[in-house]
């Protein structure tokens, strides 16, 4: 509306902007005071506030710009979750140890997303061996006992409706133990394969060469 009361008949032009630069802009005509925008987002656009600007004007018959007003707003732009990621710091894990796995969540524009994940830990057969509720970009540790045979195992992970599969592998381990007890000399497989090797024992100054399979 101009300040005479009457309707503005023009232009309008809309503008998001981050600092000083200009995101995307329209530009749409207005007739008897009204306007009607409808502008379509980026779809990677990162995630915060930005300005939404509005500047309406009419145009004399030289072309210069009359009756001018403008108007601005801040909008926020919403994380999106569109991609999961399992991360493994090792694959190959071994007997023995700890598994370290963790869910991350990804945006629009591949920025991580805090959020709540659950990870399920299941064997070769499918046989679920641990399910929990862990936040994204957290590291989950799942002991792998001693004896576990060599195998590939999966780790499931779901956040926000993403779901994510992936293979990890316990490896061969070849291990024993040596302890004397009452002058005997006891050696265990406490490994997850037959130890077929030649163990070095040294007692007091002595050095004994075992063939073993156990």
């Amino acid at each position: 509306i101009r300040e005479t009361g009457k309707e503005a008949n023009g232009f309008i032009e809309f503008a998001i902007v981050e600092g000083e630069s200009v995101i995307l802009s329209q530009l749409e005509s207005v007739t008897n005071g009204f306007f009607s925008l409808n502008v379509s987002l980026l779809e990677k656009m990162k995630a915060g506030v930005y300005l939404a600007k509005l500047d309406a004007y009419e145009l004399d018959l030289n072309g210069e710009k009359t009756n001018k007003g403008f108007l601005s707003h801040n909008i926020k732009i919403n994380q999106v979750p569109t991609s999961l990621e399992i991360f493994f710091e090792n694959k190959n894990v071994e007997p023995g140890t700890n598994l370290k796995v963790k869910a991350i969540l990804y945006d629009q524009t591949g920025e991580k997303i805090d959020s709540a994940a659950t990870i399920i830990i299941k064997d070769k057969n499918d046989k679920i061996f641990e399910q929990i509720n862990i936040s994204t970009d957290e590291f989950f540790e799942f002991p792998i006992a001693n004896n576990e045979k060599p195998s590939e195992w999966k780790v499931l992970a779901s956040s926000n409706e993403l779901d994510r599969e992936s293979n990890f592998i316990i490896i061969e381990k070849e291990s024993i133990s040596i302890e004397i007890t009452n002058k005997t000399l006891i050696i265990t497989n406490i490994g997850n394969v037959p130890y077929n090797k030649t163990a070095l024992i040294k007692i007091g100054n002595e050095t004994l060469n075992i063939d073993v399979y156990l």
